[in-house]
């Protein structure tokens, strides 16, 4: 994957966590004010999402750079 497409890819994940993170506030403040600790949940499990999925990104990029060769094969 070349260093143009690897950004492209962060910045559409960064556009999907900014949507996600956007979404969730705007149904919070349709809900009542108790709500807000569940906000604060469901904004760090989504943040949490998109670190997991920027690990297996930079990870799946190292592979396709550097295969792995494996005892068993």
């Amino acid at each position: 994957m070349s260093d143009t497409a690897l950004k492209n890819a962060r910045m559409s994940d960064e556009l999907e966590r900014t949507l996600i993170h956007d979404a969730i506030i705007a149904e919070s403040l349709s809900g009542h004010a108790s709500g807000s600790r569940w906000l604060r949940l469901k904004v760090r499990l989504a943040a949490f999402g998109g670190a997991v999925g920027e690990v297996l990104h930079d990870m799946d990029a190292g592979r396709r750079q550097h295969p792995v060769v494996s005892a068993y094969h």
